[in-house]
């Protein structure tokens, strides 16, 4: 149960601040003006994270990181994930976490800001967990543009089309996608597979 995952980062005795907690963060990913970046996609992270647990120097901090990453959103916005580190941070006070704690979680959420350089190697399974999508199979990369779209669906057909291209060229254009082995070895041929597919469905104006 999510629940029970997210109130067994803290202490006891900050189960009540944290259910609370909780249900700010539900709240959130339940905005109606979200397809992708909802609570399924935290769990979908948070899944993978347990897959690489003993590869990273500090997995609670990066699980925190992952819970509030997106966690403030509006597509129309270009500050999303510093306002959701400003979020984390104020939460996490709240929940007694330390200043290092705080500090550290807020930095890795920035660090989910495309394009971004990742300063540790917990930074890059970050980005890799995030980006998992791109290297889906064709099915839940269809879904995953089709639910993008929606979120983007005030942007008109055209500009959409061509802002939609430009960021999907740019993952193309990288040396690479993924920056941990693994995730390398398992996702990458996929991913540039898809990116290419939807750049070529865009630019016919067949997707989504």
């Amino acid at each position: 149960m999510a629940l029970n995952r997210w109130l067994s980062l803290f202490p006891e005795d900050t189960h009540s601040r944290a259910t609370e907690a909780y249900k700010r963060l539900r709240a959130h990913y339940a905005e109606p003006h979200r397809a992708y970046h909802t609570f399924d996609h935290i769990l979908s992270c948070l899944e993978l994270l347990d897959t690489i647990k003993p590869e990273l120097q500090n997995p609670r901090t990066m699980e925190l990181a992952l819970w509030y990453h997106d966690v403030i959103y509006d597509p129309r916005a270009d500050d999303n994930e510093e306002q959701s580190a400003q979020m984390a941070t104020k939460e996490l006070t709240e929940l007694g976490e330390t200043a290092e704690c705080q500090q550290e979680v807020a930095r890795m959420i920035r660090v989910t800001e495309h394009p971004s350089e990742p300063q540790t190697r917990d930074d890059c399974f970050l980005l890799d967990i995030d980006l998992s999508i791109l290297g889906a199979n064709r099915q839940g990369f269809e879904d995953y543009e089709r639910q993008v779209r929606f979120e983007y669906q005030w942007v008109p057909e055209g500009v959409y089309r061509r802002k939609r291209t430009e960021v999907l060229e740019s993952f193309l254009g990288q040396t690479a996608i993924y920056r941990t082995p693994g995730f390398f070895e398992a996702r990458e041929k996929q991913a540039r597979n898809n990116l290419e597919w939807s750049v070529r469905s865009l630019k016919a104006g067949t997707l989504p």
